[in-house]
Order: structure tokens, then sequence, then C-alpha cells
């Protein structure tokens, strides 16, 4: 028995090794629960503490934020502060309003108040007269810009109406445009009421230089006929002299046809249509139903650059 008691005791030695081994480990699992346990109360804890502090810090903000902003408000509601700029004497003394008053703190009370009074009417009169006059005077500039805007607008449309017209393309559109524009303006309505009726026979340089020459053979021919006589042969005679036109070409101041032909073709290469319509009308009597349509249309040109020029002056003013 002793023998088997002594071959026995490793085994339980073993045993009794693991046993202990695994007691210690389990004891120090328990003692590391044990410190994570209270590592994580530690974090909570500051946590909460730094989250108390910035509730904390925010809430004096919001705190002072709101009494500055009851302190702006009651600055603009109060009458008697720095708006009307009421002394401080008058500010701070308290006057009470009984019926108890000796007459001289009664005359006191009264004068301050009715000077309070007064400064308040005359500072609110003075405000009231600035802001009106302010607003005149944007009202003023407003003006100014809407006409100036206006005018400019009438302006370029006149531009390019005049250019289509002393061009000879179409213009009745840009016209009527024109027309609209300027229906509250009496000048240059009226200006283009006159246009308008010397449009209709109005010509261009070229075609008016064009009738002209034209005109030139019909006039010789008629120079070299003789009225009296109104048999066939001269019938004939005046036909051929219209195509085959032989006529002097040098002025020599003689005050004939001939010099009256190349002084009106000078005047109107120059483009002065006055003394050509002068020239014109110094023709014999019986040269006017020949010129007549030429002469229409040279009155029609002097007419339409005279108004031309009246409205370029009038919308130079204006802008």
């Amino acid at each position: 028995m002793s023998d088997l008691k002594t071959e026995n005791n490793p085994e339980n030695n073993s045993v009794n090794k693991e046993n202990i081994s695994f007691e210690a480990v389990k004891s120090s699992l328990k003692k590391s629960s044990k410190k994570q346990f209270v590592f994580l109360k530690v974090v909570l804890l500051i946590t909460l503490i730094l989250m108390s502090v910035l509730v904390y810090v925010y809430w004096q903000d919001l705190t002072k934020r709101r009494g500055m902003a009851r302190v702006e408000a009651e600055k603009f509601s109060n009458i008697d502060g720095d708006i009307f700029d009421l002394s401080e004497e008058f500010k701070n003394k308290d006057y009470p309003i009984n019926g108890d008053l000796d007459e001289l703190q009664a005359g006191e009370y009264k004068e301050k108040n009715s000077e309070f009074l007064y400064r308040l009417l005359v500072k609110n009169q003075m405000q009231i007269e600035e802001l009106r006059k302010q607003n005149n005077e944007l009202r003023t500039e407003f003006l100014k810009y809407k006409n100036r805007e206006k005018f400019n607008k009438i302006s370029l449309t006149y531009a390019l109406t005049r250019d289509k017209i002393f061009k000879g393309l179409e213009y009745n559109s840009d016209l009527q445009n024109l027309e609209l524009m300027t229906l509250s303006d009496d000048f240059v309505k009226s200006k283009i009421n006159l246009l308008k009726n010397n449009l209709k026979s109005y010509l261009t340089v070229q075609k008016i230089n064009k009738n002209f020459k034209d005109l030139i053979p019909e006039i010789i021919a008629l120079k070299n006929s003789d009225i009296s006589d109104n048999s066939f042969l001269q019938k004939i005679n005046n036909k051929i002299a219209k195509v085959i036109v032989i006529r002097r070409t040098i002025y020599k101041n003689s005050g004939d046809i001939d010099d009256k032909i190349i002084a009106l073709e000078n005047a109107l290469l120059s483009e002065n249509y006055q003394e050509a319509l002068t020239i014109g009308l110094s023709f014999p009597a019986s040269y006017h139903q020949i010129l007549s349509g030429f002469l229409d249309n040279l009155n029609s040109a002097i007419e339409v650059n005279k108004i031309d020029q009246e409205i370029i002056n009038y919308l130079k003013n204006i802008n």
C-alpha cells in the first residue's frame, strides 16, 4: 500500500499544479476586468464633465448676447436717449406730477417739459425735411436718367432713320418707330410731320443730279427750237436735238441758257440746293414746265436738310 501511494503522488502533484495555475489565470482575468471597468468609468466621468463645461460656457455666451441685444433695443426705444441728444440733467432728474408742487417747481417742470417737446418736434421736423429733400433729389436724378435714356434711344433711332433716308433705303418702319417714341415731345413730333410731307418728293443727291442731267437735252432742244413753228419738220428737229445734244460747257457769265445750265450743275455738285433752286427759278417761263418736277425735288431736298439739322441740334442740346 505504501508503495502504491508513493507511485500516485507525482500525478496528484501535477493535478494540483494545474488547478493552481487555472485559479491564477482566473484571478488575473478578474483583476483585468475590474481595471477596464474602472477605466471606462473614469472616461465617462471626464466626458460628462467636459460636456457640462461646454454647455455652461455656451449658456453664459447666449445670456451675454441676449443682454447686449436688450440694451441695444432699449437705446432705440428710449425717446429721451441719445437720438434726441437731451441733456443728462433733464433725463436723470425725476419731475413728480402732482398738485403739491410749488410755483417755482411747477414752472421749472413746465419749462423742461416744453423744452423736451419742442426739441423733439424740431428734431423730427428736421429729419422729415432731410428725408423729403433726399427723396426729391433721388426723384430728380431718376427722372434725369430716364429722360437721358429716352433721348439716347431717340437719337440712335433718328440717326439710323436719317442714314436710310439720305441713302435712298427703306425707312418707313424706322420713321414709325421714331413717331411712337416722340409722342410726348412736341418739337420733334412737329418736325417729323414736316419731314414726312417733304419726303414725298425727296430724291437723294445722286438721283437729283441724274434728274437734272436727263433734263438738259430737253432744255437745249427748247433753246434751239422756234416756239412759233409747230410744223412736222420742227418736231423732228426737236427730237433730233434731244438725242444729239450740242451745248457749251464753259461758263462765260453771259446769262444765257448754257451759262444757267453750267451754274446749276456746279451748284448741284457742291450740294448747294438753295443756289441751285435760285438758278432754276431764273430760267425763262417757257422752261418752267420742263423744270417744275425738278424744282419740286430741289425744294424738298432743301426742307429735308433744314429739318434734319434742326432735329440734330435739338437732340444735341438735350443730351
